[in-house]
């Protein structure tokens, strides 16, 4: 059985997968893969029948979408909407300071290496070029949605709008555009 197999055996639509979801149980929840906001809304909804569920997300853009880069959501109600789960999920618990401090004795939460800055890219070496560049960024900036769902592959529409000012995008490869 190949990956795709497995995979299709394993998807299930929003309500299956609600119903699944018992009190005691962990949820995990990764960003990258997409989970539609469908999912985080009924959970919210069934919070009351609900005990002890541990959600745990990976969040996967720096806004810290609830769902991931993949949900189409503003980040600002995306935060609003992990607030409501957090209340309605009676999060956080109390922390082990103890335990935590033992942690970071041993410096377990310490970085090993430092974050080194990412170069930045230039758009063009040409000053005028990127002068042109940057007004045509803006132009195609205007005329996308401003959700930064990340469904083109591209982190936000600032940056879409960038590539495609660059010409490693076009402008259609955003789904909202028409």
């Amino acid at each position: 059985m190949n990956w795709e197999e497995i995979y299709r055996r394993k998807v299930v639509d929003v309500d299956t997968a609600l119903a699944s979801i018992s009190s005691n149980d962990r949820i995990y929840i990764g960003g990258g893969a997409g989970v539609p906001k469908e999912l985080t809304g009924g959970l919210t909804r069934r919070a009351s029948r609900l005990r002890n569920v541990d959600f745990i997300e990976a969040l996967a853009c720096m806004q810290g979408c609830v769902s991931g880069a993949y949900c189409v959501e503003n980040p600002y109600i995306a935060r609003h909407t992990s607030i409501l789960m957090e209340k309605a999920f009676h999060y956080p618990e109390k922390l082990d300071k103890a335990g935590i401090l033992k942690r970071y004795q041993k410096r377990y939460y310490f970085m090993e290496h430092p974050i080194l800055p990412r170069p930045t890219r230039a758009i063009d070496g040409d000053i005028t070029v990127s002068i042109k560049k940057l007004r045509q960024k803006e132009r195609i900036l205007m005329k996308l949605p401003q959700k930064d769902c990340g469904l083109c592959g591209s982190p936000s529409c600032a940056a879409f709008a960038e590539d495609c000012a660059r010409g490693e995008a076009d402008v259609t490869e955003c789904i909202f555009f028409s």
